[in-house]
């Protein structure tokens, strides 16, 4: 495929990922009659309620982000330029609190762990609670992007600035603005994440932005209104989409290949055990502990098979749709990585902004904009069907994906390719050169699209096929009707269902990683 058709290619998709929200906005500008209206913008002068609630969003993101920041950053650097005790041992675990949706942490924390957020012991109740929640939800996200960052980093400038300056010297004057991007990166994305996040609010009663348009449209059938009142929501979101964008540039946000700065930097002497407490505790809290309350509050095996009959159908159901998603986000991906990768000038970073709206778009807004465009009398084979969720998890978390791609082909050297295509065309040299070198990353961007389709409750509560009903749509609904054993034993299905997929997708990538480089 030649580089124009990619181009058109990758164009195509960025329409399918904006076209829920342009129809979505036509249809609120629109009134009955197909003309266009302006009354329904009324609702952009916001109450002072309304104020109020987008003032706790914007104050919960802001808070989350620094929380994050500051558990995430100095985890990266302990875990990747100290001699820690422990060291081996967390990184290979810190990152597996990610398998746990911020919604299982807040179920877990306000009603399963003894002396939790409900019974306040933590002294912690409204947005104290969600930023306890959101921090220990994402926190791994910097720690990953400071990570990769330091991965990626010339360990020679440290260490020389180690030796004519000092430690502390090295670390302020390269090592800390040497990552500023990738730190400030992690902090933009959780405040995003956060900010347009409404099921932990909904599980702990806290009343935020997001959660008013959701009543809207699920209370007051108003989906007009809901779209309108999303815009502030969606503008504020955008701006950040955009901010991480110039921080990062031509960055990668996660490092595929083999790391140039992941020696030890530092000596930390008989320190080592000590602050070894930092790691162990925030692992404990974000992992060990959720995972030990849900087994508490599962009970015996008898409250597992109950479970299992209640559930097994939308464990199957989630199991498929959430491979046929990912397998899409996969396939649609590699071509726009491929795309954004290799092309150059001022088209590349609208086309790159573009993609990346579902970003900054709250999963109820992506669920009302699918509902809106593909309920028409001519996608009747769509809509009502599993269909329309796969696609809606294509649209949400292709952005994930391609990222995760483009950081395996910026890997594959472009003369290779160029040397290839002076004996077969564009479709041999991508099947016998590049789709072989980037497989591994394929499969982490295939990894990446299941996980997240696999645990999303946001999109799928309003797209899931009528008479279906995805895993955590099951556990949301069992939490609504107070059965507390249900809710933990499908929640421990979810997550072994998570880390058995990973498992097989890590010795699958690891294979194919041993195979490409070797």
């Amino acid at each position: 495929m030649g580089r124009k058709r990619l181009l058109a290619f990758s164009l195509l998709f960025s329409g399918f990922v904006l076209a829920p929200f342009l129809m979505l906005f036509f249809s609120a500008l629109t009134n009955g009659e197909g003309s266009l209206s302006f009354e329904n913008l009324h609702v952009l002068k916001l109450t002072s309620r309304q104020w109020v609630l987008l003032g706790r969003s914007v104050l919960l993101g802001v808070g989350a982000s620094l929380g994050c920041v500051i558990l995430g950053a100095p985890m990266s650097l302990l875990l990747n330029r100290t001699d820690v005790w422990g060291r081996s041992f967390f990184r290979k675990v810190y990152w597996l609190s990610l398998i746990l949706p911020p919604y299982i942490q807040a179920i877990v924390w306000s009603k399963y762990i003894p002396g939790g957020i409900d019974s306040g012991w933590t002294g912690m109740t409204g947005l104290p609670a969600a930023f306890f929640v959101f921090i220990l939800s994402f926190y791994p996200i910097v720690t990953l992007l400071v990570s990769s960052g330091l991965e990626a980093m010339d360990q020679s400038l440290e260490e020389t600035a180690r030796l004519h300056r000092g430690p502390w010297a090295a670390m302020r004057k390269v090592t800390l603005p040497l990552l500023f991007p990738h730190i400030a990166c992690g902090a933009i994305l959780v405040f995003v994440f956060t900010i347009i996040n409404f099921e932990v609010a909904d599980i702990l009663r806290l009343k935020v932005y997001p959660l008013e348009i959701f009543i809207f449209f699920s209370a007051y059938y108003d989906e007009k209104s809901a779209t309108i009142l999303s815009l502030p929501l969606i503008f504020t979101t955008l701006i950040f989409v955009w901010a991480q964008m110039r921080y990062m540039g031509e960055k990668s946000y996660v490092n595929l290949g083999r790391s140039q700065g992941g020696g030890i930097v530092y000596s930390l002497g008989r320190r080592r055990y000590v602050l070894a407490l930092f790691p162990a505790v925030i692992t404990f809290l974000a992992l060990a502990a959720p995972i030990l309350a849900l087994l508490k509050g599962a009970g015996n095996l008898v409250n597992y098979g109950n479970a299992w009959k209640g559930g097994a159908g939308a464990v199957w159901y989630s199991l498929w749709t959430s491979a046929a998603s990912a397998g899409g986000m996969a396939l649609f991906s590699f071509p726009v990585a491929y795309c954004l990768v290799r092309m150059r000038g001022g088209l590349r970073g609208v086309l790159d902004f573009l993609i990346q709206t579902p970003f900054g778009a709250p999963s109820i807004v992506l669920g009302i904009g699918f509902i809106t465009l593909w309920n028409q009398p001519f996608f009747d084979a769509v809509y009502g069907t599993s269909l329309l969720l796969i696609l809606a998890m294509i649209a949400a978390y292709s952005p994930f994906v391609i990222k995760v791609i483009s950081a395996g082909i910026k890997r594959v050297d472009e003369d290779l390719e160029s040397v290839g295509r002076m004996g077969a065309g564009p479709l041999k040299v991508a099947a016998r050169i590049l789709l072989p070198l980037t497989a591994p990353s394929l499969i982490a961007g295939f990894a990446v699209g299941f996980i997240l389709s696999l645990s999303n409750l946001g999109t799928s509560l309003l797209v899931v096929a009528p008479g279906r009903s995805t895993l955590p749509i099951t556990i949301y609904n069992y939490l609504h009707y107070g059965a507390d054993e249900t809710v933990c034993a499908l929640s421990l299905f979810l997550l072994a269902l998570t880390a058995a997929s990973l498992a097989l997708l890590l010795l699958i990538y690891k294979y194919l990683s041993g195979r490409a480089w070797r």
